[in-house]
């Protein structure tokens, strides 16, 4: 029996993506950081995936995300994320890309890689020298600055003609998305969303949302399909789950960075255990079964390939 597989090609995943967006559901889109977890999310049925900026920071350069990955290294890791699965891929706010013309040229080289989306980022990275906002995130415990904004925004101008450069750059219907930092200053953040609406995104990326108030005074504002993250997942846990996310106008839920701090965590594991001593025997628990492993890497029709095309 024939095990060929047909992959979407990059126009046909954004296409998807758009009739997702303009849908009446919301789909749940884990952070996806390689070929093997686009792969593995692809097969458990996983629609989208998201590539998160300090995914590709610790991936690419194992640093924190301080705008250390460059945009041709980000565009190769989406280059192998998308080739190796079917899913849609979005860059969820590539930082520290640059202006409004190095925006075209994100656009261009993430295009190209068969990324589905870009999400324009509101905030000013990377780091200026002397900056009052980052000496005070640096003040924190480094144990709970996983989530702190470094920088504030850039100018409303600015990332309006972050936007339209964007969208002047596209060949093929990359999708641009709008990243708003919606609270604590629900107010501006529906100003800057008004502007990205006028600019003409085509869907709105929340950030920094933990209350029902402000998902609801967002949806109130736009008519644009909207995409969380986990914070506002968890509020609506609390208020109708799926149902409520839909009602608010929400057609994507990202589900965090649970994969690749995981990930991290099985590396350090397994290889702890054997600096230890351990043999591979007594590793057995640790290792993906054999037949996961076959599945995952498509064994079955590279051996179909090499029998057609190598014999």
């Amino acid at each position: 029996m024939s095990t060929a597989r047909k992959k979407m090609n990059a126009t046909e995943r954004r296409q998807r993506l758009r009739a997702l967006l303009a849908g009446d559901r919301c789909v749940y889109a884990p952070q996806v950081f390689d070929p093997i977890s686009s792969r593995i999310a692809e097969e458990l049925g996983f629609e989208v995936g998201v590539g998160a900026p300090p995914n590709f920071e610790l991936v690419v350069t194992g640093a924190p995300e301080y705008a250390l990955v460059t945009l041709t290294e980000i565009a190769e890791q989406t280059r192998r994320i998308c080739r190796a699965s079917s899913i849609g891929f979005i860059v969820a706010g590539a930082r520290g890309i640059g202006n409004a013309l190095n925006v075209m040229r994100a656009v261009e080289e993430l295009e190209s890689a068969g990324a589905s989306a870009l999400g324009i980022e509101y905030q000013r990275l990377p780091i200026a020298f002397g900056s009052a906002t980052f000496r005070n995130a640096m003040e924190k415990p480094i144990e709970v600055r996983r989530d702190v904004d470094y920088e504030p925004a850039v100018a409303l101008e600015e990332t309006v003609g972050k936007v339209k450069a964007a969208l002047a750059a596209r060949q093929d219907g990359l999708v641009i998305f709008g990243r708003v930092r919606v609270e604590p200053d629900v107010s501006e953040a529906i100003r800057l969303i008004k502007a990205y609406e006028e600019a003409g995104v085509e869907g709105l990326w929340l950030g920094q949302i933990f209350r029902r108030e402000s998902l609801e005074a967002v949806h109130s504002a736009t008519k644009l399909p909207l995409i969380v993250g986990g914070s506002a997942a968890d509020v609506a846990k609390e208020h109708g789950g799926e149902r409520y996310l839909v009602a608010n106008g929400v057609r994507i839920a990202s589900l965090g960075r649970v994969p690749l701090l995981a990930s991290m965590k099985a590396i350090y594991d397994s290889l702890k255990a054997q600096r230890d001593g351990k043999t591979e025997t007594e590793l057995a628990s640790f290792i993906a079964p054999r037949e996961l492993e076959s599945r995952i890497a498509w064994e079955a029709q590279y051996d179909e390939w090499i029998k057609k095309y190598l014999y």
